[in-house]
């Protein structure tokens, strides 16, 4: 039976089989997220990732490359890692600054985070002729990150400088002392972060 205030004239009733936990996303998973950046251990890298736990935890996948040829574009020193990059980082936020606690309700668009995480990544061209997994730790600043009210879907936007140190193993030692090879490689890299829910 059914009822409104008006002249009710049909009901229409429409059912479809399965589970309907399967036609949703898990609970656990906040948010999808694309990123795009450039420089660091590569040239560019585009990336996707779930966001978990109040988007406070990202886990991402990538790739990446930075060719023999664009590394002669950039530097004069031997190439070491490089070619198609394939990886995953872990990211997780330790602090935010929401810019409305300082300037009022006006400025609730406008935040910065900053996240600690580890990168993982196989790159498919090195100086021993074979591909190699190599790690980092990194920082990122977000800022600005820009989040646009009552919009469901792409309502955040952020910008972040990433600084990582990469570990690099190598078996060999400099044959000149004063020139040894350096097995801890610092690195900055710029990018963009889009969140699509």
């Amino acid at each position: 039976m059914t009822s409104d205030d008006v002249s009710l004239k049909s009901v229409t009733l429409a059912l479809r089989s399965g589970d309907k936990a399967s036609y949703e996303v898990p609970a656990f998973i906040q948010g999808l997220y694309f990123d795009w950046h450039f420089w660091g251990a590569t040239l560019w890298d585009i990336g996707a990732g779930l966001t978990f736990f109040d988007d406070n935890v990202r886990l991402q996948l990538q790739f990446g490359q930075f060719t023999e040829q664009q590394w002669g574009l950039f530097s004069e020193e031997p190439f070491r890692y490089g070619g198609n990059v394939i990886g995953g980082k872990l990211l997780a936020n330790i602090g935010t600054l929401p810019f409305r606690y300082f300037f009022g309700p006006n400025w609730e668009w406008l935040s910065a985070n900053l996240t600690l995480g580890a990168n993982f990544s196989m790159f498919t061209k090195t100086q021993s002729g074979s591909p190699q997994m190599l790690s980092a730790i990194l920082a990122q600043l977000e800022f600005p990150r820009v989040t646009i009210p009552k919009q469901k879907m792409f309502r955040v936007f952020a910008f972040y400088t990433e600084a990582q140190v990469w570990f690099i193993p190598t078996d060999i030692e400099s044959v000149d002392p004063n020139n040894p090879i350096p097995k801890i490689v610092p690195q900055i890299s710029g990018g963009i972060r889009i969140n699509v829910f």
